[in-house]
Formats: structure tokens, C-alpha cells, sequence
């Protein structure tokens, strides 16, 4: 998930980075996924890579709701003190990782890799742009969820790796498993 911020002197970023990360650390905590890093300003987190269960692709989409929803909290405080509001893009994928200690003999870090994380990368890049909601999820990620999402179907785009465009949709809602109703984004897609 990376951050898209206006013109901040450098302290100023890391300081809303970290209330940032803070925040987001504790919804994809809550929706049983793991931080995997930090990159820059991105997040990128796993779900499945250490107790995979049925769930993963649900837990992945409402946290990326949920992420959506927080980030709006921490806009309306950031505005409210005369700050600069971000943006994030949030690319979901679905599919195998080859999962190991990845570095140096002096530094060593638990991480996924593969066309999979890739390709999640790429659809992180869309969210939120080219007049796309923030949250991107693949066709593979899709196919999981489709019985419990809304989406708008987007375009096939070119992704870069890749030889054929790819299909991507546009999370816009979930069915909430509590309450049995639907939790939406907040994005008016009237006009499209």
C-alpha cells in the first residue's frame, strides 16, 4: 500500500508516516494478515503465508476496506489541523509465493517473493489512480470473493511483466459475516 503525499518537509513525512503505519499495522493485525515491511511508503502485508485457511482473500479485502476507512478518520483530523490529506493505492493478488529467509549472512528477513507479490505491487500503482478507487484486486483474488464483494469491473490494463493485459476490478463494498449486510466504501459510483 503506497502513501501518495502532497508537498511535506521531510520530518513532516515521517512523522505521518509513522501515525500512518501505526494505524494501518493494527487493521491488517485485526484481519489476521502479517507486515511483511515497510518500503518507503509502502506496506506490504501477507495473509495465509504462516496459518493458510479459506479466509485469506476475504481478511485481505476487508482490510483493505477497513484501511480506506481509517485513512478517511486520519484525513479529516489531518485537514482539521491544517494538513495536507494523503492517498494510498491498495493492489490485491491472489496465488503461490515461494516464502523464506531472504538477505545477507549479517541480515536476514522472513519475505515472500514471485510473480504473485508482483503483481500485487502493480495493482498497488493503479489503485487510486487513472480515475480507479483506491483498492485493486486481481481476477485471481476475485474468483475467491466474488460471493461476497461488490466491485466495479475495470479495463484489462497492461501490467509490466506481464504479455497479456490483465483484468482488474474495483473493491467497492463486502458483505459484513457479523451483521449479514454490506459495508461500503463510500465512493459514489453513480456517475460511472
Amino acid at each position: 500500500v503506497p502513501v501518495i503525499f502532497g508537498d511535506m518537509s521531510d520530518p513532516e513525512v515521517l512523522e505521518m508516516l509513522n501515525e500512518y503505519f501505526t494505524l494501518m499495522e493494527k487493521v491488517v493485525k485485526r484481519n489476521m494478515g502479517i507486515i511483511d515491511k515497510y518500503v518507503g511508503d509502502e506496506i506490504m502485508a501477507i495473509y495465509g503465508a504462516v496459518d493458510n485457511n479459506q479466509d485469506d482473500e476475504e481478511n485481505a479485502c476487508r482490510t483493505a476496506i477497513e484501511m480506506v476507512k481509517e485513512l478517511k478518520k486520519m484525513n479529516d483530523r489531518r485537514i482539521k489541523d491544517g494538513k495536507t490529506p494523503i492517498r494510498i493505492g491498495i493492489g490485491i493478488n491472489s496465488g503461490k509465493v515461494t516464502a523464506g529467509m531472504l538477505g545477507s549472512r549479517n541480515r536476514m528477513n522472513y519475505t515472500v517473493i514471485g510473480d504473485t507479490v508482483n503483481m500485487a505491487s502493480r495493482l498497488c500503482d493503479a489503485g487510486g489512480s487513472h480515475g480507479f478507487t483506491p483498492i485493486i484486486i486481481s481476477d485471481d483474488t476475485y474468483q475467491y470473493v466474488k460471493h461476497i464483494v461488490k466491485v466495479r469491473s475495470g479495463p484489462q490494463i497492461a501490467v509490466k511483466g506481464k504479455e497479456k493485459p490483465v483484468r482488474i476490478y474495483e473493491l467497492l463494498g463486502i458483505l459484513d459475516r457479523k451483521i449479514c449486510h454490506k459495508i461500503k466504501l463510500g465512493i459514489d459510483t453513480s456517475s460511472n
